[in-house]
């Protein structure tokens, strides 16, 4: 038996969902396929960053997303295990359709430049130069 409004399924026994409250059916109606919008079909995907950068390519993703402009990332890191950028290997790519492409660059125009760190970072690795320690007393 099939709740035919949330499509759980229960045992026989059962003949109404507790959760939507609406009577239990045998089988579930077949859902229609998706009307598909024949111009937005043929719309073709886009590059508009790269990096190898893991860091880099989500935050771009992110703020894409923040403006509305759906993306995905090409060569993401399978069940969750990052990559290390290998010579020779393709980067990260975000990609967008077609016609969000000019916009989704506006939008990450310097990217780069604004998440490079100083050049005399110290990672959370390292430990604190001595001027360091007595600027915090």
């Amino acid at each position: 038996m099939f709740c035919p409004q949330c499509r759980y399924e229960y045992r026989p026994e059962v003949s109404k969902c507790p959760d939507c409250d609406v009577w239990l059916v045998k089988e579930l109606p077949v859902e229609p396929k998706p009307e598909i919008d024949e111009e937005s079909a043929e719309t073709s995907l886009e590059v508009v960053y790269s990096t190898y950068e893991y860091s880099r390519i989500t935050l771009a993703a992110a703020i894409l997303q923040e403006a509305g402009i759906s993306n995905y990332i090409a060569d993401q890191p399978v069940h969750g295990i990052l990559r290390a950028p290998t010579p020779g290997r393709d980067p990260f790519e975000l990609v967008v359709r077609a016609d969000d492409l000019d916009r989704a660059a506006e939008l990450l125009e310097g990217i780069d430049e604004a998440t490079d760190l100083p050049e005399d970072h110290s990672g959370p690795d390292e430990p604190p130069s001595p001027s360091d320690e007595h600027s915090r007393e």
